[in-house]
């Protein structure tokens, strides 16, 4: 699923590409690789189980979307 970040997105010229997660204890990590809002550009791109379709109504599951 591609979505668009729309949360605390206001800082784009940050230029970080290794950024310390608070749950990885002080380990680097790849912006692109967290939910960071320090990011070059808003997308995101995340898996969903597809539970079922009906019509025209698509039901998914186990999305981490902000």
């Amino acid at each position: 699923m591609i979505f668009v970040f729309h949360v605390g997105l206001n800082d784009y010229n940050n230029r970080k590409t290794k950024i310390k997660p608070p749950k990885l204890e002080g380990v680097k990590k790849g912006v692109f690789a967290t939910r960071s809002p320090h990011r070059y550009n808003p997308i995101g791109l995340s898996m969903a189980k597809l539970d079922k379709v009906e019509d025209r109504t698509i039901y998914i599951s186990g999305i981490d979307l902000i």
